[in-house]
């Protein structure tokens, strides 16, 4: 399955490059070249994806609520984590796969949750993945599958359904039966993970459950 979702994925690159929302990759020689220089933006090698990001509506909106400057900084030292939120708008990363935008996107997500602010939150974690998921899923619905991925099949299924809740009110959401079902379930593989468990400093709030920002970004900004 691995092998075919690699396939899938580089074979997307050349689908994807021909639509005004695309992810472009970064040829690899010119990441080694540039990979401790930021350029003038800030962004690094990651220039051209950031772009991308800004170029689509939910990127457009989520820039608009971010209220500190972002800056990508190369972290050889990150161990488990390819990329993580460092704080202060700042966006520590080792190593991006092809399409990076997704993943990108997940962090700046973080940035406009917290602020300048780093928290080890299970349940953010859960609200960034639903709108990295609504982000794939704007630019390309019919690969959205191959594209988006989290910590493990059942976790993706668990987000594509909370998904469908994302622009409830948060009331509603604190009322939904299922929603917490879902939002439930989800947390509990979040605690055996590698990433989030209960051995790490992730932490989590306790029920009733709700998206205030991510409700924001698709409701409130425009």
């Amino acid at each position: 399955m691995k092998i075919y979702r690699i396939i899938v994925i580089v074979c997307l690159g050349g689908l994807l490059s021909n639509c005004a929302d695309e992810f472009r990759n970064l040829d690899q020689e010119d990441i080694s070249r540039t990979e401790l220089i930021l350029s003038a933006d800030d962004y690094g090698p990651y220039g051209k994806e950031i772009a991308n990001i800004k170029a689509t509506v939910l990127g457009r909106k989520l820039f608009q609520g971010i209220a500190i400057p972002i800056t990508l900084v190369y972290k050889p030292d990150l161990g488990k984590r390819t990329v993580g939120y460092l704080g202060n708008g700042k966006i520590g990363y080792c190593f991006l796969s092809y399409p990076a935008e997704p993943i990108l996107f997940h962090e700046l997500f973080h940035v406009f949750q917290t602020r300048a602010e780093v928290v080890a939150s299970r349940n953010n974690e859960i609200e960034a993945y639903v709108a990295q998921y609504l982000f794939c899923k704007s630019v390309d619905p019919v690969h959205v599958d191959d594209v988006f991925e989290a910590i493990s099949a059942s976790f993706e299924q668990l987000i594509k359904q909370l998904a469908d809740y994302a622009e409830w009110n948060t009331s509603s959401q604190k009322n939904s039966q299922k929603f917490h079902e879902l939002y439930s379930r989800a947390l509990a593989e979040l605690r055996e993970s590698n990433l989030y468990g209960t051995h790490t400093n992730y932490t989590e709030e306790r029920e009733p459950y709700s998206f205030p920002n991510l409700y924001l970004l698709l409701n409130v900004i425009k």
